[in-house]
């Protein structure tokens, strides 16, 4: 080794040690010390030490506390936490030393009695937009990450928060200016977006600053039964919990001699620690009301009007019926929740015959037994693989392991003889597989992104940038329609049925799935736009209540194909009806790292979310544009608001028949 190397070495062992004493060292007992974070060194990582048995702390409580077993299957794994908090600021008064100690005693709980397995941590100067990115967008959102999709997240902040013009909430990080919103700040409406691509099954955002209300409170109270029953079952949930409305202060109080504290991180943390000896478990709902009641009684003694706010989240374009739930490990005989045995009884305590490692295995077997996310189960089969205990349930999952690693067969492409001539734009011919029409596409270029004169574009459809197409293809003249998909795929998701309707509710690999079945793939976004503009550089084809189904006249459900006004090329319902999938990765500066002219462009080598086009039945005019660009998680049958909304079209190669 060179010197220079081991210099470089010595360089990065050095600034590790230095990032990990710069962690707080007061985690509690039973915690490894703190170590820097592998995706960034400013982000500081707790752990419980990982059981030869049992990677997860929530289910260990849950066994080795109660003894005893939910009927369904687990509604997660690990249990994540990423908290954040500001408590100097260069430029903003008051300091906020508290936030020191909200989040030392809020790890602390997550460590301990809140279940959670690692925590992440970053305060002060270390706290960015660039951090929260990371992490929320990239590390969190990626399936093979630190978070898997069997997993659990919670999000932390505790800082400063502003409003622009008394309505767009941020996040105030040190650097801020008061009034200024363009640098070190991050605005609240980003959790929308995270919520939707956080890979998670259970996302809980808890957001205690000034003006964070972006939220908005729940219809009703909670069904507590009803809560329960689905996220023991493993329904998936998201909720964004604030301190108060969008024009409230949040507050601290002296909790002691010679400690201050929020009013709403400590309700909170109060309220999950004060469950009486006979309750079991208790959801973030029932907390979060009993907290609403602390923080009221502060108002009541204060006049110091705080508000708290609870809305569930989109994820993936859905709202989970899920829930974060929480173990109470100081219960004596507690009563058992509706949903594990079938109604509230005292816990049954589990034989003492009974060899625990094979039931903590068979838990965990249990809930990945039916999922084909290789990540969840590869980390079953590391656990477990070699144990003297449980290698049949090992062997098993090493069985889909493999099937789910071999290739999926592609189907023969469709031969027939080559046409005599070349074909001209709006030809057609009919797919012997599925009986649709196709549209001839002819190579071109065109100019992808916002129209000239388009007053109604959004930054990710600029800047336009040429995009030369060099071979033709062939195009579904009309979106799939049910007939086709059950013809094909022998099953008829839509939930508006009728076989003359485009198929709606596919996710992104059951399109994919059945253009491969037929000779096809997805278009490319490039492709699906170039399509539909047919020649035309405005941001319409024709007169919008001529070509597309959209929320004023579509009477909210879709319509059959063909009834609107074709494009040049022959091409219906390019715009409204149903959103199409295309094959295209989502990136919202997409255009930007465009050469003009792009060459084929095939989109982002890899991504969160895929794009879909064309508007729908559900949104307004304005998404039907040929411009206009949103993605969706690749799981999601629907937009979130419009149920019933994504379908897709296939394209052919030239040389198809």
């Amino acid at each position: 080794m060179t010197r220079s190397v081991r210099a470089a070495l010595w360089a990065v062992l050095t600034c590790c040690v230095c990032a990990a004493q710069n962690c707080p060292q007061d985690q509690p007992k039973g915690v490894n010390s703190p170590v820097p974070a592998p995706q960034n060194p400013k982000v500081c990582r707790y752990d419980r030490p990982s059981a030869a048995v049992q990677p997860s702390y929530w289910w260990q409580l849950l066994y080795e506390l109660f003894k005893w077993k939910p009927a369904g299957q687990p509604p997660f794994r690990r249990s994540v936490a990423f908290l954040a908090g500001v408590s100097h600021y260069n430029h903003i008064t008051p300091q906020l030393d508290f936030v020191r100690s909200d989040l030392t005693d809020f790890r602390n709980f997550l460590l301990t009695e809140g279940g959670f397995d690692t925590v992440y941590e970053v305060r002060d100067g270390n706290v960015s937009r660039e951090v929260f990115d990371a992490f929320m967008k990239g590390y969190f959102s990626d399936p093979r990450g630190p978070v898997t999709p069997e997993d659990r997240l919670l999000v932390y902040y505790s800082g400063h928060g502003g409003a622009q013009a008394n309505v767009e909430p941020y996040l105030l990080f040190e650097d801020a200016n008061p009034g200024v919103y363009t640098k070190d700040v991050l605005d609240v409406k980003d959790v929308y977006g995270w919520a939707n691509t956080i890979a998670a099954k259970h996302l809980l955002i808890i957001l205690d600053s000034c003006f964070s209300g972006l939220a908005r409170d729940k219809p009703g109270p909670e069904d507590v039964t009803s809560a329960l029953s689905n996220a023991l079952a493993g329904e998936p949930s998201g909720l964004l919990l604030t301190a108060g409305t969008g024009d409230e202060r949040a507050y601290a109080l002296r909790y002691s001699k010679d400690k201050n504290g929020s009013i709403f991180t400590h309700a909170l943390i109060d309220a999950m620690k004060s469950m009486s000896q006979s309750e079991g478990i208790i959801t973030i709902g029932e907390a979060f009301e009993r907290a609403k009641v602390s923080v009221a009684n502060f108002d009541a003694v204060e006049n110091k009007k705080m508000t708290p706010l609870a809305t569930p989240l989109l994820r993936q374009g859905s709202i989970g019926k899920g829930n974060f739930i929480f173990v109470n490990p100081k219960a004596q005989n507690p009563t058992l929740p509706f949903g594990l045995n079938g109604g509230g009884s005292a816990i049954a305590k589990a034989p003492d015959a009974v060899d625990p490692n094979l039931s903590l295995i068979q838990l965990e077997y249990d809930a990945v037994k039916n999922s084909d996310n290789l990540a969840a189960l590869r980390a079953f089969d590391s656990t477990y693989k070699g144990k003297p205990f449980g290698q049949t349930l090992v062997y098993l999952i090493e069985e889909k392991i493999s099937r789910l690693e071999r290739p999926a067969p592609v189907a023969p492409p469709i031969s027939t003889p080559v046409t005599e001539r070349q074909p001209h734009p709006a030809d057609t011919k009919v797919n012997p597989k599925d009986g649709q029409l196709y549209a001839w596409i002819p190579p071109g270029e065109f100019q992808m992104g916002c129209s000239d004169g388009d007053t109604e574009c959004n930054n990710d459809e600029k800047p336009p940038v040429g995009v030369r197409i060099t071979r033709g293809f062939w195009l579904g003249q009309t979106e799939v329609t049910q007939a086709a998909y059950a013809k094909v795929m022998n099953s008829n998701p839509s939930r508006f049925k009728a076989p003359d309707r485009p198929v709606d509710s596919v996710a992104w690999d059951e399109a994919r799935q059945y253009c491969v079945a037929v000779g096809g793939r997805l278009p490319t976004e490039a492709e699906w736009e170039y399509a539909a503009r047919a020649g035309n550089k405005q941001s319409r084809y024709g007169n919008v209540s001529s070509i597309a189904w959209y929320d004023s006249i579509s009477g909210k459900q879709t319509h059959p194909v063909g009834q609107k006004d074709k494009n040049a090329w022959g091409l219906s319902d390019m715009l409204g009806n149903v959103w199409e999938w295309v094959a295209d990765w989502w990136q919202k500066d997409y255009y930007t790292t465009l050469s003009s002219p792009a060459i084929d462009p095939k989109g982002p080598g890899t991504g969160v979310s895929r794009v879909v086009r064309g508007g729908s039945w559900y949104y307004a005019s304005t998404s039907a544009r040929a411009s206009y660009r949103y993605l969706s998680f690749p799981a999601a049958r629907h937009s979130g608001l419009g149920d019933g909304d994504f379908g897709f079209r296939c394209a052919w190669e030239a040389t198809a028949p």
